[in-house]
């Protein structure tokens, strides 16, 4: 997978993210965005109601697999 392959060059990539919307906006930013609906879709499945139905181990599973993959990040 391409991610892990930047990730693996590079070690933790760089995002950027804008400060009056959070979204990601630098070279990165696709590569964040693919490695974040990857993971939900992985550890968040479609059928729950809400993010509160998603278990507290799921979340964390998703934020530990992102936290990895992302260095620092910078608020622009």
């Amino acid at each position: 997978d391409r991610l892990r392959r930047q990730i693996s060059d590079r070690g933790r990539l760089p995002v950027t993210f804008r400060q009056s919307d959070g979204h990601p906006i630098d070279p990165n930013a696709a590569s964040f965005m693919t490695e974040l609906g990857l993971s939900v879709k992985k550890f968040a499945p479609l059928q729950a109601k809400s993010w509160k139905h998603i278990p507290a181990e799921n979340k964390r599973m998703i934020y530990d697999r992102i936290s990895v993959s992302i260095s620092n990040s910078t608020y622009l």
